[in-house]
Parts: structure tokens; sequence; C-alpha cells
């Protein structure tokens, strides 16, 4: 792992869409994943004070990436921008995700240009 790289938590339940997110950011970020919250709190537990950034899919079995959300405002765990995956931003999922200032909503079918684009801004890398 190289130590200058931003790290990043993928948390999805769809291993099809872990594999597709790690393929667009392996070769710029150094990838953590999980298959549910439950990971995600081991892995938020273990890393936090090393992880840049989570990427978070709001719908999953058991803890939805919502409950993540909260359990990292409960944990004191807010200096980690997120970035929620959706097929669809409704006006229900968008409010609620302003009470974690989530930083931005990465839809599907996924752009890897789009993504690589936000998390580089909102991660402070200087454009070439």
């Amino acid at each position: 792992m190289l130590p200058d790289r931003k790290k990043l938590l993928i948390v999805d339940d769809s291993e099809i869409d872990r594999t597709i997110l790690r393929s667009i950011l392996e070769e710029e970020f150094t990838i953590f994943e999980a298959a549910g919250g439950y990971g995600a709190f081991d892995i938020l537990t273990k890393q936090n004070e090393h992880l840049d950034a989570i990427i978070l899919d709001i719908s999953m079995p058991f803890v939805d990436g919502f409950e993540v959300l909260e359990y990292m405002q409960k944990n004191g765990i807010s200096n980690i921008p997120a970035f929620l995956i959706t097929s669809e931003a409704t006006q229900e999922n968008v409010e609620r995700a302003m009470q974690f200032n989530v930083a931005e909503f990465l839809v599907k079918p996924f752009d890897r240009d789009d993504i690589l684009r936000r998390l580089k801004s909102r991660l402070g890398f200087i454009p070439e």
C-alpha cells in the first residue's frame, strides 16, 4: 500500500458494483471493501483515521447506508466524506442525506470520468 495514496472504503452488497468501482478507482486510490454495513462498522472502527472517503450504497440488507452514516455520526467519525451510491436520488434520500452532510450522490450506472472528477475535487487533488 502506497502511503501517499488516498484511501477509500467501498461499501456495497453487490459484488459486481464493488468490482466496477474498484476497477475505476484502484489505479489512483487504495481501496478497502465491505459487503455490507456490519463490515463497514468493522473497517471504520479499525481504519477511521486513515480513510479519506467512503463510497456507500444506500440500499443494502440488514444495515443500509443511512444506518452506516448514523453509526459514523454516533461514533464521532465526521472527518470522512461520504459519497452515496443510488439508482435514483429521490427527494426523500436527498433530504435524509443532508442530515449527514453527504458529499455527493453517485448514480448508477457508474460513469468512470464523473466519479473520478467528483472524488478528486472533494478530496483536494491538484488538477494536472
